[in-house]
């Protein structure tokens, strides 16, 4: 990740993925901070809500939290849903 100022000559940027509590204002904060928009705010079918900036630097920032706060369970369920594996953290193979 490069974060030199000015920028080192064979930096090369990076992507960091970060969870927050509020996504929105996360995203209005580095937004008002200079940052670039890559992704408004918004809800993912995995369970997450989701936004991504570019920094001055070039680094992409993902910036997400969960949707269901309350219930880790719940997503686990979600989760496992999205990438197709059973309640037994198995992976399903389709034909």
């Amino acid at each position: 990740m490069e974060l030199a100022d000015p920028p080192h000559a064979s930096g090369m940027p990076g992507t960091t993925y970060v969870y927050v509590p509020d996504v929105d204002a996360s995203h209005a904060a580095a937004l008002a901070a200079g940052a670039s928009e890559v992704s408004a705010p918004e809800g993912k079918p995995y369970g997450e809500r989701q936004s991504g900036v570019r920094d001055e630097y070039g680094n992409i920032w993902w910036i997400a939290t969960f949707d269901h706060p309350a219930s880790s369970s719940g997503r686990l369920r979600t989760q496992r849903r999205f990438v197709g594996q059973s309640a037994r953290g198995g992976v399903n193979r389709r034909s």
